[in-house]
């Protein structure tokens, strides 16, 4: 079946490790080389026109960088003209607006003050309701069981973790106990957001280059379904006017942050004339949706693991 490849996180001597999943250029050069060889990587106007006229093939795919980190330019995109590759890059606006977006912030802040996810975890269920669980016990079942079966690369911890974050807290009650817990560290999110995003200046040599920058939201909302339809609209038409305000054309892709989308979205995003939209996993969703706008996605992890020996 066709699919995009997802990628995210990038480090190197000079950039620190930041977050599971995190990879290095030899990293993702194997992976390069294992998906030319056994696929048929398409740049995002082939991959696109492929889509519109219902011809993808199974072994058509797609590569694509979410969330508009300066490691991935720094370090992926080396590789990417080294093959010739040209891939989606799903930009949230917040940042670039001088907002600081709680969303990496928080990643990074796990990844630096804490030898591992364990101890990150452990300080962090130290600051909440040991009864949070037990109280959603059902719903985390199913989440955990959904979880382990699109994501395999998080640990039970990490589920666990995520349930809380996601379905549990409200987002104020999660950045209010992160803001607590930075404090105790002696740091800010001033200090953590330093050389972590792209600016506009990269998405248009980016653009310029070949590449296609797409929609991600304005900001990174961890559940863009759970927004009424006027909350969605405002969040997808900012990022909307801010990329074709900087690229001279108006976007025509998107990836749902966290993979969160509904019906409201659906409507939004063909009113703007997006093309395509992808999930960010391989969940079939079969008749329920258009095909262009539920299209799947396999995390460069899974690859790793399962793919390449």
């Amino acid at each position: 079946m066709p699919f995009g490849v997802m990628f995210h996180h990038f480090h190197s001597r000079k950039i620190k490790k930041f977050g599971q999943g995190s990879i290095d250029k030899n990293q993702f050069e194997n992976i390069i080389k294992f998906l030319k060889k056994n696929f048929t990587i398409l740049t995002p106007e082939e991959w696109i026109l492929k889509v519109e006229k219902k011809k993808l093939k199974k072994k058509d795919i797609c590569l694509t960088f979410d969330d508009a980190l300066l490691s991935q330019y720094d370090v992926a995109l080396k590789i990417l003209n080294k093959y010739n590759l040209k891939a989606f890059w799903f930009i949230y606006s917040s940042v670039f607006n001088g907002e600081i977006d709680n969303f990496e912030i928080h990643r990074k802040f796990r990844s630096i003050y804490y030898k591992n996810f364990d101890e990150f975890f452990f300080n962090f269920s130290n600051h909440t309701d040991k009864n949070f669980i037990l109280k959603k016990i059902k719903k985390y079942k199913i989440f955990f069981k959904f979880m382990k079966k699109f994501y395999p690369i998080y640990s039970d911890k990490d589920i666990e973790f995520r349930f809380l974050r996601d379905h549990v807290l409200t987002q104020i009650q999660y950045n209010n106990i992160l803001n607590k817990m930075m404090t105790e560290k002696k740091t800010n999110k001033k200090k953590l957001s330093k050389n972590l995003w792209l600016k506009n200046s990269h998405l248009k040599k980016l653009s310029n280059a070949g590449h296609m920058i797409g929609m991600h939201a304005y900001n990174h909302p961890y559940k863009l379904s759970e927004l009424n339809y006027v909350k969605q609209l405002d969040e997808l038409k900012k990022n909307f006017i801010h990329l074709k305000k900087v690229l001279n054309k108006e976007p025509i892709s998107i990836s749902y942050p966290n993979g969160s989308f509904n019906k409201d979205t659906l409507k939004i995003i063909n009113k703007l004339k997006i093309k395509c939209g992808f999930l960010s996993n391989m969940k079939s969703y079969k008749k329920l949706y258009p095909k262009e706008y539920v299209l799947r996605r396999l995390d460069h992890s899974i690859v790793m693991k399962e793919f390449i020996k």
